[in-house]
């Protein structure tokens, strides 16, 4: 398989793609025979305080907090339409990037168009309980996003679980700050760039490139 030209924009925070300096920038390299597909962003620390800062911001944001669960179940189906919209060219990527066959990163992309579709169904279906505790009295639950979450890619199924990642986050009304990992950022990137077009308000996924000592540990 010929190499396609990847355009990467960098880190992704608060609705800007933002590329570091030439001194800290990491080689992305196709496993099969070791050519560079690309360069990312070696985010650290700084990035990753930013990035959280920012899914915070837009947690709390009266933006976000009007997006009710039907909107984000709107949003999610959308994304899953748009991921096999977009299947070709993610599936190339996910083979490039990993090292897996065409036919399992095509696999891969379907799986992640109906992560969306799943979350989709549950965003607007999240309900608490009402319990009986004694005559006259009855307990009730309810439930609440918890705020911004990280998430952290490993490398053998970036797409899939980028996918899983971003999906229950929008669906349970969570911010996402996500870290893919560095040897195969590629298609993460991509997915967000894809999420850009469908109306979600600004800060509320986030991805930051680097290596796990780094943007890693500093997001756990």
């Amino acid at each position: 398989m010929k190499a396609i030209d990847v355009q990467i924009k960098g880190c992704y925070i608060d609705g800007e793609w933002t590329v570091l300096e030439k001194e800290r920038l990491i080689e992305v390299k196709n496993p099969g025979d070791g050519s560079i597909l690309a360069y990312v962003p070696r985010g650290g620390k700084e990035e990753i305080d930013l990035a959280v800062k920012v899914a915070k911001t837009a947690f709390l944001s009266k933006e976000w907090k009007a997006f009710k669960p039907y909107n984000r179940s709107k949003v999610l189906y959308h994304i899953a339409e748009v991921i096999r919209e977009n299947k070709g060219e993610l599936a190339k990527l996910e083979t490039l990037d990993v090292g897996k066959p065409l036919a399992q990163s095509n696999v891969d992309v379907e799986i992640a168009a109906r992560y969306f579709e799943y979350y989709a169904g549950v965003a607007d279906k999240i309900l608490g309980e009402t319990i009986p505790v004694e005559p006259g009295i009855i307990d009730y639950t309810v439930r609440e996003p918890i705020g911004g979450v990280g998430h952290i890619i490993p490398w053998n199924y970036p797409l899939q679980i980028a996918a899983r990642s971003i999906a229950v986050s929008i669906a349970t009304g969570n911010t996402t700050v996500l870290k893919p990992a560095e040897d195969t950022p590629l298609t993460t990137l991509k997915l967000v760039e894809l999420i850009e077009t469908v109306g979600l308000p600004k800060g509320v996924v986030n991805v930051v490139t680097g290596y796990g000592y780094e943007a890693g540990a500093a997001l756990s």
